[in-house]
C-alpha cells in the first residue's frame, strides 16, 4: 500500500525535525546553567563596580548613594529565584554583598557619621 505524497512529506519533515532537534535537547541543560550563571555574574559585576567606585575622598552624599546602591543590589538578588544547584553561589554572592556593605559602613563611620541602616 502506497502512502500519499502528503503523508510521505509529513514523515520526512518529522524525521528531519527529530534528527535536528534531538541533539539540541542535550544542550538545553547547559544553556539553562549558562543563563543562570550569567544572572549571577551580572550582580557580581554590579557589586564589583560599586566597590571599585570607592575613593578616599568620598563625602557623605556619595556614601549615602553607595548605601542606596548596595541596598538595591541586595534587594534585587533576594527576589531572584535560583535553582537549588546554585545555592552555594547565591550564598557567596550574598556574603560578598555583606562585605561591601561593611566597607561602606566603615567608611561612613570614618567620616564621623552614624551608619544609615
Amino acid at each position: 500500500m502506497w502512502l500519499s505524497v502528503h503523508v510521505q512529506r509529513a514523515i520526512a519533515v518529522l524525521v528531519t525535525a527529530l534528527a535536528i532537534g534531538f541533539p539540541l535537547f542535550r544542550f538545553l541543560p547547559q544553556l539553562y546553567n549558562w543563563m543562570t550563571r550569567r544572572r549571577l555574574f551580572y550582580w557580581y559585576a554590579q557589586l564589583k563596580s560599586l566597590e571599585a567606585s570607592f575613593d578616599a575622598n568620598s563625602n557623605d552624599k556619595q556614601l549615602a548613594e553607595k548605601q542606596a546602591e548596595i541596598d538595591r543590589i541586595e534587594d534585587a538578588v533576594s527576589h531572584i529565584r535560583f535553582p537549588v544547584a546554585f545555592s552555594d553561589q547565591v550564598y557567596n554572592l550574598r556574603s560578598h554583598i555583606e562585605i561591601v556593605r561593611r566597607k561602606i559602613v566603615s567608611r561612613t563611620q570614618t567620616l564621623g557619621r552614624a551608619p544609615a541602616e
